[in-house]
């Protein structure tokens, strides 16, 4: 008895879990999607945590200002033919049952940074090509003005 009781627990838990998820479909690929994802934390001031970027998948973490979780999944969807653009999903779950608006306000930032990405700083350690060197300009001289050249000699007949 006492397991039933906790299986159908647990399965009004997951109920209320999957509820609290809000998702939305953007027209883009996973790296883009989840570059679009982080950008869009840190515009509304949320910490990015273990970052898990893969081909088809990326989980990202936050936190809330209370220590409450934030837990963002970004899914590659099938495409019906290989030449359709990638659309990807995302989905935005906080605390336990969900937070709607602030899930909305997530969804609508990631949105603005796809349209708008925001400008990519490289991690520490990695490698930044050296821009390609060009040469200082010359010195600057001064304009001296010259007399007008003589008119060249003309022949005679």
């Amino acid at each position: 008895m006492v397991l039933a009781a906790g299986a159908v627990g647990g399965g009004v838990a997951a109920l209320g879990i999957k509820r609290g998820t809000v998702a939305r479909t953007f027209p883009a690929g996973v790296q883009e999607t989840a570059q679009a994802v982080q950008a869009a934390l840190v515009d509304l001031g949320l910490p990015v945590e273990r970052p898990r970027v893969g081909t088809n998948l990326a989980e990202i973490d936050s936190t809330l200002e209370d220590g409450s979780p934030v837990f963002l999944t970004v899914r590659a969807e099938p495409r019906e033919l290989p030449s359709d653009p990638p659309q990807t999903r995302v989905e935005v779950h906080i605390k336990v049952f969900g937070d709607r608006p602030r899930s909305e306000r997530i969804l609508d930032r990631v949105e603005y940074r796809l349209k708008n990405p925001a400008p990519t700083i490289p991690s520490p350690g990695a490698f930044t090509p050296p821009s390609s060197p060009s040469s200082p300009p010359g010195p600057i001289l001064p304009v001296s003005q010259t007399d007008e050249p003589e008119l060249a000699p003309t022949k005679s007949p």
